[in-house]
């Protein structure tokens, strides 16, 4: 198993308008509006991006990586039931559209990104460019 090692600052930058305006709209304007919740962790050889997001489809998620930035759209349908209501009930789903972005600071070897969807969690793998790690330099005694 594989020792993750923190994310850097200066690495990972998410899209200031994605966490800022996306979310607020789904406070504000549409409570009810799906928005999965976003993991990015990174090694040495490639970042790794989780969404979950249950009850979403393989064939209603769309990915794409431009330049430095992965984005993920889908949407969750609402489950319309034939029943009606008699009495008190509770309605936490939340379903619609949703879009997520995630700038990377470092490149990606695009052609062999991987994606999974398992249980309801989208696991994204981007392999970093060969550019993009690090190589260890030897140090050798002088004269030899």
């Amino acid at each position: 198993m594989r020792t993750l090692l923190p994310i850097r600052p200066s690495t990972l930058r998410p899209s200031l308008f994605d966490e800022f305006f996306g979310e607020l709209q789904n406070a504000t304007t549409n409570p009810r509006r799906f928005a999965p919740t976003l993991d990015v962790t990174e090694t040495e050889d490639a970042f790794t991006v989780r969404l979950e997001v249950p009850g979403v489809p393989v064939d209603a998620i769309e990915i794409e990586y431009l330049e430095d930035r992965l984005t993920v759209r889908g949407e969750k349908k609402h489950e319309e039931t034939t029943e009606t209501p008699t009495g008190a009930h509770v309605r936490e789903s939340r379903w619609g559209a949703f879009e997520r972005s995630v700038r990377f600071g470092a490149p990606v070897d695009s052609e062999n990104v991987e994606a999974d969807l398992e249980h309801g969690v989208l696991v994204i793998r981007l392999p970093k460019a060969a550019v993009a790690k690090p190589t260890r330099i030897e140090v050798k005694k002088n004269g030899s």
